[in-house]
């Protein structure tokens, strides 16, 4: 790569990172109170780092309990490996209205290019990354990575970028088009992938003398193009060693059609680049709640080994539990050995109640109602107008995630793998019905399904309306 290409890759990389610098601090404050072993910053990555424990910030692990069961609800209800969840449509303008017009050959290969692409999902690894990482990235942090990577074979692994480990930015319509990854190899991990061509000599070095533990800062930045190159790829793919002073060496240069990274984001502000979920939002009290809980815990240590006072001596009062302050008559004490705190079950009863508080707060903002409708609709003490109700609330608290998921997770990644099958020829004889049309994924999860049905809940309420009229103005039939 030339001299000034690759600074002017340098350059941009640069600017990509330092604007995810202030996030850096955020998230690692979210992390140590809800996944404090989700967050890999730079210089806190090594092997002993990792092996360290994190969770010392974390006394009450309700809020840990409830961000996963927010993850294996989004599974659950809008991913599952078990029941179909997205199929294909023929659309007319961003309708299907041109679907009825495909005929049955048509819809037949509609069903294999699904089961296609559902099949490649599955052997990818794309469950796993959404169970084990995205959803739960997203609902503390608010962002999310998942790296696609197109195999020589032809097949795809989505790989999960811890946070910390990636950096984003977006076009001028708020759309991810930017991507950049840090990682740790050692000289044999750098060489095995790489080759030895375009090496620094510091790695060369490491190679001489079998150096299997030091690691070397790697990048691999993802960039978008003026205009297709000559393969008609939109993306430039680079990577190079950080350090590498060498402004003309890289240790791999590609390129992408689509772009590789799946980067949902929870919610995003205006002018930010990375979103912010549940996990900020429940921060406070998820703070409280560990400050309370280990009040409580105090408290119940006084309780079983209370701090004592015995005459004979003169010395500042401790109330830690077990502590026995040796004090002269003088301060008060009228027996030989006195408990220095009486502590009642109000006591206790005041705490409890504001710890289950919190844990309600915090389960609302992970949305713990939304589950608990699910689980609730075999009940038989629910009416079926309570059930409709709560499915109409479960469908506006999840309409803005619904949106997100779509737009920039769950479509881009069909899509993109509908592209590259077509160009290895995986999808040929495609009916004369298909080829001139466009072709639109169709979410049919359970979550989908009840937004869907939420959105017919005004036509049912004017058929209704209808129905009452017609008994006194039959033509009011007519007109509906």
């Amino acid at each position: 790569m030339q001299f000034e290409k690759l600074k002017e890759v340098r350059a941009t990389v640069d600017a990509v990172l330092s604007k995810r610098q202030p996030w850096l601090d955020e998230w690692e404050l979210i992390a140590n109170v809800l996944l404090p072993y989700a967050v890999q910053i730079k210089g806190k990555r090594g092997s002993e780092w990792r092996a360290v424990r994190k969770d010392q910030a974390i006394v009450n692990d309700y809020p840990s309990r409830a961000i996963e069961d927010l993850s294996a609800g989004l599974m659950a209800r809008i991913t599952s490996p078990a029941r179909k969840w997205f199929g294909l449509q023929v659309t007319d303008q961003g309708t299907s209205a041109a679907n009825d017009a495909v005929d049955q050959p048509g819809k037949e290969y509609l069903d294999r290019m699904s089961a296609i692409i559902g099949s490649d999902l599955s052997g990818g690894g794309w469950y796993a990354a959404l169970s084990m990482s995205t959803y739960l990235d997203m609902a503390a942090f608010g962002t999310a990575c998942i790296f696609v990577d197109e195999q020589p074979d032809g097949s795809v692994v989505y790989d999960p970028v811890p946070i910390g480990r990636f950096a984003i930015d977006v076009n001028h319509l708020g759309k991810v088009d930017t991507y950049v990854r840090e990682w740790s190899a050692t000289a044999q991990q750098i060489v095995k992938r790489f080759g030895r061509k375009n090496i620094s000599h510091r790695v060369e070095q490491a190679l001489k003398q079998h150096d299997h533990k030091t690691e070397f800062d790697i990048i691999h930045a993802v960039l978008p193009l003026e205009k297709p190159n000559r393969k008609g790829q939109r993306w430039e793919s680079v990577w190079f060693e950080q350090a590498e002073t060498d402004n003309t060496k890289v240790l791999s240069e590609g390129g992408y059609f689509e772009f590789p990274a799946l980067c949902p984001r929870w919610g995003v502000r205006p002018g930010d680049v990375y979103g912010r979920g549940p996990g900020d939002k429940a921060r406070g009290n998820i703070r409280m709640l560990q400050h309370y809980t280990r009040g409580m815990v105090l408290m119940l240590d006084r309780v079983i080994d209370p701090p004592k006072a015995v005459i004979g001596g003169n010395a500042d009062l401790s109330f830690l539990p077990g502590a026995v302050t040796h004090v002269s008559a003088m301060n008060g004490a009228q027996v030989a050995v006195e408990d220095l705190l009486k502590i009642t079950p109000e006591n206790f009863t005041v705490c409890v109640n504001f710890i289950e508080k919190l844990e309600r707060d915090i389960g609302d903002a992970f949305f713990a109602p939304l589950w608990r409708m699910f689980t609730d609709e075999d009940r038989s003490d629910i009416s079926a107008t309570e059930i409709e109700a709560r499915r109409q609330e479960a469908a506006l608290r999840a309409g803005p995630l619904l949106e997100s998921l779509n737009g920039e997770l769950l479509e881009p990644a069909v899509e993109m793998r509908i592209a590259m099958l077509m160009r290895q020829g995986r999808l040929i004889d495609m009916p004369e019905s298909l080829a001139r049309v466009n072709i639109k994924v169709e979410f049919i999860s359970i979550m989908h399904q009840v937004q869907q049905a939420t959105a017919l809940n005004g036509i049912r309420a004017l058929i209704a309306d209808v129905q009452g009229l017609a008994a006194i103005a039959p033509e009011a039939i007519d007109h509906l």
